[in-house]
């Protein structure tokens, strides 16, 4: 059981728990029947303990490819609701969706996560980084990453899904999820994460562009880089207009400076928005060959 505990003084955090042993693992039919056929989709409720003993719901739609495995795991982080969204009515993407697919293709068992606060999963907004004023991305990277940890574990469980070799990736808040969780040193099933326009803080006053205290984001990706041991690649578009390449690089730099290990990709996103592309079609011939080259490198 993985646990998500982080020295965080200079935050002036306490250290977040692990997520506990938490309910029951899913039922022996479930876990010994034979693999569905590819893309076949499975919805589950993924039992989270949070830091407060409170037993929650993580609604996770999983793809599994062909065969008996086992595969390694693959999760995949949603972004944050964009300006006149209502995170209560946002969904996953379908398991025949581009960046599922790929991972689908190359022989990952995937997981799309809705994290607190989102869709049907229960609680509210746990990742809220608190006032644009004085925002804490990193409690909130941490909580989000907590509802990470409580689907790998879960789905950890399964015969057909290895115990090691997970890869996580995400973009926006995902992305910054994705962060969170690699600087965790008990996730040591993790082999690599992608992050893709990561951040917190983004749309403040639902103002395009603008982010509560940029310096602070910057801050928080290097308290991540202290305790990341695995691989890491970053995308943030060129024309992203939240996250912008400048502030992507302000942060990469905190990150590596404290000790990260990074690859970064700043490419153009055929969408006129760059920011929110990874689940999309346009931007796969974009995004699809820093991925292979990363996972295989």
């Amino acid at each position: 059981m993985r646990r998500l505990a982080h020295a965080a003084a200079a935050t002036g955090l306490a250290a977040l728990a692990g997520c506990g042993p938490g309910p029951a693992p899913p039922d022996e039919q479930t876990l010994t029947a034979p693999p569905p056929p590819l893309r076949a989709e499975q919805s589950l409720d993924v039992p989270e303990t949070d830091a407060v003993g409170a037993i929650t719901t993580i609604a996770t739609r999983v793809c599994r490819p062909t065969g008996k495995g086992p595969f390694p795991l693959a999760i995949l982080n949603h972004a944050a609701a964009q300006p006149g969204e209502d995170r209560a009515e946002i969904g996953v993407a379908g398991c025949d969706s581009p960046l599922p697919r790929w991972f689908l293709d190359h022989d990952y068992v995937v997981a799309l996560p809705l994290r607190r606060g989102y869709g049907r999963s229960d609680a509210g907004w746990a990742a809220d980084p608190g006032s644009c004023a004085s925002p804490d991305y990193v409690k909130s990277g941490f909580e989000a990453a907590r509802d990470i940890a409580a689907v790998a574990d879960y789905l950890e469980k399964s015969p057909d899904v290895r115990p090691h070799g997970l890869v996580v990736a995400g973009e926006d808040e995902g992305g910054w999820a994705a962060l969170a969780f690699a600087s965790v040193p008990a996730n040591t099933d993790l082999a690599a994460v992608i992050d893709v326009d990561g951040g917190m803080g983004g749309h403040a006053a639902s103002e395009t562009g603008h982010v509560c205290r940029p310096d602070l984001l910057v801050d928080a990706a290097g308290t991540f880089g202290k305790t990341t041991r695995v691989p890491t690649l970053w995308i943030y578009a060129s024309n992203d207009p939240v996250f912008p390449p400048e502030l992507a690089r302000a942060m990469l730099a905190a990150f590596t400076g404290a000790g990260g290990k990074a690859e970064f990709a700043a490419p153009a996103s055929p969408e006129g928005d760059g920011h929110v592309w990874m689940f999309s079609g346009p931007g796969t011939a974009v995004w699809s060959p820093l991925l292979d080259g990363f996972l295989k490198g």
